[in-house]
Protein backbone atom coordinates (compact mmCIF):
# COMPACT_ATOMS: atom_id res chain seq x y z
CA UNK A 1 0.00 0.00 0.00
CA UNK A 2 1.23 3.72 -0.54
CA UNK A 3 1.39 5.54 2.44
CA UNK A 4 1.95 8.86 1.59
CA UNK A 5 1.45 10.73 -2.10
CA UNK A 6 2.72 13.82 -3.96
CA UNK A 7 0.17 14.49 -7.00
CA UNK A 8 1.05 17.40 -9.49
CA UNK A 9 -1.53 18.80 -11.91
CA UNK A 10 -4.26 17.65 -8.70
CA UNK A 11 -6.30 20.28 -10.19
CA UNK A 12 -6.72 18.91 -13.84
CA UNK A 13 -9.84 16.21 -14.37
CA UNK A 14 -7.15 13.27 -14.48
CA UNK A 15 -4.90 14.51 -11.47
CA UNK A 16 -8.57 14.65 -9.03
CA UNK A 17 -9.07 11.00 -10.45
CA UNK A 18 -5.95 10.14 -9.35
CA UNK A 19 -6.28 11.61 -5.90
CA UNK A 20 -9.76 10.06 -5.60
CA UNK A 21 -8.40 6.38 -6.25
CA UNK A 22 -5.38 6.77 -4.01
CA UNK A 23 -7.74 8.44 -1.03
CA UNK A 24 -10.17 5.55 -1.57
CA UNK A 25 -7.26 3.42 -1.24
CA UNK A 26 -5.88 4.86 2.10
CA UNK A 27 -2.99 7.10 1.03
CA UNK A 28 -2.79 10.07 2.27
CA UNK A 29 -2.48 12.48 -0.72
CA UNK A 30 -0.52 15.47 -1.09
CA UNK A 31 -1.88 17.37 -3.93
CA UNK A 32 -0.29 20.23 -6.16
CA UNK A 33 -1.40 22.17 -9.03
CA UNK A 34 -2.01 25.98 -10.02
CA UNK A 35 -5.37 26.53 -8.95
CA UNK A 36 -6.28 27.04 -5.57
CA UNK A 37 -9.63 27.18 -5.34
CA UNK A 38 -10.01 23.40 -6.95
CA UNK A 39 -7.15 22.52 -4.84
CA UNK A 40 -9.44 23.81 -1.98
CA UNK A 41 -12.70 22.15 -3.04
CA UNK A 42 -9.93 18.39 -3.40
CA UNK A 43 -9.10 19.10 0.75
CA UNK A 44 -12.74 20.10 1.66
CA UNK A 45 -14.30 16.82 -0.49
CA UNK A 46 -11.59 14.31 2.27
CA UNK A 47 -9.61 13.34 -1.35
CA UNK A 48 -6.19 15.26 -0.37
CA UNK A 49 -4.84 15.84 3.13
CA UNK A 50 -2.64 18.79 2.26
CA UNK A 51 -2.34 21.35 -0.28
CA UNK A 52 -0.19 23.14 -1.67
CA UNK A 53 0.21 25.59 -5.01
CA UNK A 54 2.77 24.72 -7.48
CA UNK A 55 3.83 25.03 -10.86
CA UNK A 56 6.43 23.70 -12.73
CA UNK A 57 7.55 26.06 -14.71
CA UNK A 58 8.81 26.89 -11.19
CA UNK A 59 9.16 24.11 -9.71
CA UNK A 60 10.65 25.18 -6.16
CA UNK A 61 7.60 24.72 -4.23
CA UNK A 62 7.85 21.04 -5.07
CA UNK A 63 11.67 20.90 -4.65
CA UNK A 64 11.33 22.12 -1.33
CA UNK A 65 8.48 19.36 -0.48
CA UNK A 66 9.73 16.86 -1.74
CA UNK A 67 13.27 17.60 0.15
CA UNK A 68 11.54 17.91 3.25
CA UNK A 69 9.03 14.94 3.27
CA UNK A 70 8.60 11.91 2.37
CA UNK A 71 6.61 10.53 -0.08
CA UNK A 72 6.43 6.68 -1.56
CA UNK A 73 4.88 8.10 -4.71
CA UNK A 74 4.93 10.61 -6.76
CA UNK A 75 2.65 11.05 -10.07
CA UNK A 76 2.93 14.02 -12.94
CA UNK A 77 -0.66 14.70 -14.14
CA UNK A 78 1.13 17.21 -16.25
CA UNK A 79 -1.14 17.94 -19.44
CA UNK A 80 -1.08 21.21 -22.37
CA UNK A 81 -1.56 24.51 -21.16
CA UNK A 82 -1.93 26.21 -24.72
CA UNK A 83 -3.05 25.45 -28.02
CA UNK A 84 -2.84 26.95 -31.59
CA UNK A 85 -0.62 27.16 -34.59
CA UNK A 86 3.26 27.34 -33.51
CA UNK A 87 4.19 30.78 -35.78
CA UNK A 88 1.26 32.13 -34.03
CA UNK A 89 2.05 31.71 -30.16
CA UNK A 90 3.84 34.32 -28.72
CA UNK A 91 7.61 33.12 -27.91
CA UNK A 92 7.38 33.74 -24.10
CA UNK A 93 3.74 31.11 -24.43
CA UNK A 94 6.19 28.11 -25.86
CA UNK A 95 9.07 28.87 -23.61
CA UNK A 96 6.70 28.61 -20.20
CA UNK A 97 5.03 25.91 -21.57
CA UNK A 98 8.70 24.17 -22.38
CA UNK A 99 10.09 25.22 -18.85
CA UNK A 100 7.21 23.32 -17.06
CA UNK A 101 7.34 20.31 -19.40
CA UNK A 102 9.72 18.76 -20.22
CA UNK A 103 12.07 21.62 -18.31
CA UNK A 104 10.61 21.76 -14.91
CA UNK A 105 9.19 18.13 -14.82
CA UNK A 106 12.55 16.67 -15.51
CA UNK A 107 14.07 18.99 -12.95
CA UNK A 108 11.16 17.01 -10.10
CA UNK A 109 11.58 13.77 -11.76
CA UNK A 110 15.72 14.06 -11.07
CA UNK A 111 14.98 15.01 -7.57
CA UNK A 112 12.06 12.57 -6.50
CA UNK A 113 14.56 9.65 -7.70
CA UNK A 114 17.35 10.93 -5.83
CA UNK A 115 15.40 11.25 -2.82
CA UNK A 116 13.70 7.98 -3.42
CA UNK A 117 16.96 6.21 -4.33
CA UNK A 118 18.38 7.22 -1.21
CA UNK A 119 15.83 5.66 0.96
CA UNK A 120 15.75 2.58 -1.14
CA UNK A 121 11.80 2.74 -2.42
CA UNK A 122 9.68 4.68 -4.37
CA UNK A 123 7.83 4.92 -7.57
CA UNK A 124 6.86 6.98 -9.75
CA UNK A 125 4.48 7.67 -12.38
CA UNK A 126 4.59 9.69 -15.78
CA UNK A 127 1.78 10.52 -18.28
CA UNK A 128 2.51 9.92 -21.94
CA UNK A 129 0.14 10.41 -24.70
CA UNK A 130 -0.61 8.99 -28.13
CA UNK A 131 0.23 12.50 -29.91
CA UNK A 132 3.56 12.02 -29.22
CA UNK A 133 3.82 8.63 -31.68
CA UNK A 134 2.34 11.37 -34.40
CA UNK A 135 2.55 14.53 -36.23
CA UNK A 136 0.39 17.11 -33.80
CA UNK A 137 -0.14 20.49 -35.32
CA UNK A 138 -1.33 22.59 -33.05
CA UNK A 139 -0.01 20.93 -30.23
CA UNK A 140 3.16 20.83 -31.58
CA UNK A 141 5.26 21.52 -28.30
CA UNK A 142 2.90 19.48 -26.15
CA UNK A 143 4.02 16.15 -28.11
CA UNK A 144 7.25 17.25 -28.13
CA UNK A 145 7.18 17.22 -24.57
CA UNK A 146 5.66 14.27 -23.50
CA UNK A 147 7.91 12.36 -25.95
CA UNK A 148 10.98 13.35 -24.34
CA UNK A 149 9.50 12.28 -21.14
CA UNK A 150 8.36 8.85 -22.19
CA UNK A 151 11.86 8.43 -23.42
CA UNK A 152 13.02 9.90 -20.01
CA UNK A 153 11.19 7.15 -18.05
CA UNK A 154 12.20 4.33 -20.14
CA UNK A 155 15.86 4.86 -19.81
CA UNK A 156 14.92 5.58 -16.16
CA UNK A 157 12.95 2.27 -15.62
CA UNK A 158 16.51 0.65 -16.39
CA UNK A 159 18.74 2.82 -14.66
CA UNK A 160 17.11 2.17 -11.77
CA UNK A 161 16.60 -1.22 -11.36
CA UNK A 162 17.88 -2.97 -8.39
CA UNK A 163 17.17 0.47 -6.37
CA UNK A 164 14.07 -0.12 -5.42
CA UNK A 165 12.47 2.76 -7.04
CA UNK A 166 11.00 2.36 -10.19
CA UNK A 167 8.62 4.67 -12.49
CA UNK A 168 6.00 3.92 -14.88
CA UNK A 169 5.11 5.89 -18.88
CA UNK A 170 1.00 5.59 -18.59
CA UNK A 171 0.31 6.67 -22.28
CA UNK A 172 -2.77 8.10 -22.91
CA UNK A 173 -5.35 8.44 -25.64
CA UNK A 174 -7.60 11.23 -26.14
CA UNK A 175 -10.16 11.90 -23.31
CA UNK A 176 -12.79 14.96 -21.89
CA UNK A 177 -10.57 17.23 -20.04
CA UNK A 178 -11.47 21.00 -19.85
CA UNK A 179 -8.48 21.56 -21.60
CA UNK A 180 -10.09 19.57 -24.66
CA UNK A 181 -13.35 20.52 -24.57
CA UNK A 182 -12.01 24.27 -24.85
CA UNK A 183 -10.03 23.57 -27.49
CA UNK A 184 -12.60 21.57 -29.28
CA UNK A 185 -10.71 18.21 -29.56
CA UNK A 186 -13.43 15.59 -31.12
CA UNK A 187 -13.66 12.70 -29.21
CA UNK A 188 -13.53 9.87 -31.27
CA UNK A 189 -14.46 5.94 -30.85
CA UNK A 190 -11.97 4.43 -27.81
CA UNK A 191 -11.35 7.78 -26.03
CA UNK A 192 -10.85 6.87 -22.51
CA UNK A 193 -11.91 8.85 -19.42
CA UNK A 194 -9.85 10.36 -16.65
CA UNK A 195 -11.05 7.60 -14.21
CA UNK A 196 -9.75 4.75 -16.49
CA UNK A 197 -6.71 6.53 -16.89
CA UNK A 198 -5.96 7.18 -13.82
CA UNK A 199 -6.70 3.57 -12.69
CA UNK A 200 -4.08 1.87 -15.64
CA UNK A 201 -1.39 4.56 -14.13
CA UNK A 202 -1.74 3.35 -10.92
CA UNK A 203 -2.05 -0.14 -11.40
CA UNK A 204 0.68 -0.68 -13.56
CA UNK A 205 2.85 0.95 -11.55
CA UNK A 206 1.85 -1.05 -8.61
CA UNK A 207 3.16 -4.11 -10.92
CA UNK A 208 6.50 -2.66 -11.58
CA UNK A 209 4.99 -1.97 -15.38
CA UNK A 210 7.50 0.10 -16.96
CA UNK A 211 5.37 1.43 -19.83
CA UNK A 212 1.49 0.94 -19.53
CA UNK A 213 -1.61 2.13 -21.84
CA UNK A 214 -4.92 3.25 -20.78
CA UNK A 215 -6.85 0.63 -22.38
CA UNK A 216 -7.21 -0.64 -25.77
CA UNK A 217 -7.98 2.64 -27.80
CA UNK A 218 -4.39 4.16 -26.68
CA UNK A 219 -2.73 0.71 -27.20
CA UNK A 220 -4.28 0.65 -30.98
CA UNK A 221 -3.58 4.19 -31.67
CA UNK A 222 0.18 3.86 -30.47
CA UNK A 223 0.78 1.20 -32.44
CA UNK A 224 -1.13 2.32 -35.08
CA UNK A 225 0.78 5.78 -35.15
CA UNK A 226 4.46 3.68 -34.78
CA UNK A 227 3.64 1.70 -37.68
CA UNK A 228 2.67 4.17 -40.77
CA UNK A 229 5.58 5.58 -42.45
CA UNK A 230 6.22 9.70 -41.32
CA UNK A 231 5.16 10.50 -44.58
CA UNK A 232 1.49 8.75 -44.90
CA UNK A 233 0.99 10.03 -41.54
CA UNK A 234 1.75 13.73 -43.08
CA UNK A 235 -0.67 12.74 -45.64
CA UNK A 236 -3.68 11.78 -43.26
CA UNK A 237 -3.51 14.47 -41.24
CA UNK A 238 -3.01 17.88 -43.13
CA UNK A 239 -1.85 20.92 -41.22
CA UNK A 240 -4.79 22.42 -40.49
CA UNK A 241 -6.67 19.87 -38.61
CA UNK A 242 -6.96 19.55 -35.05
CA UNK A 243 -5.56 16.24 -33.54
CA UNK A 244 -7.01 13.58 -31.96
Amino acid sequence: MVERALVLGATGELGEAVCRSLSAAGTRVVAAGRRADRLQSLEAAGLVAEHFMADLAQPQAILDALESQHFDLLVLCTGATEFGPFCERPWDSIEREMSADPVGAAHVLHAAARAMVRRGSGRIIVIGSTAQYRPAPRLAVYAAGKAFLTSMAQSLALELRGTGVSITCCIAGPFGSTFANGARIPRKAGAGTAKRVAAAALAGSANGRAVVYAGLGARMRAMAYSGTPNWLLSRMIPPGKRPS
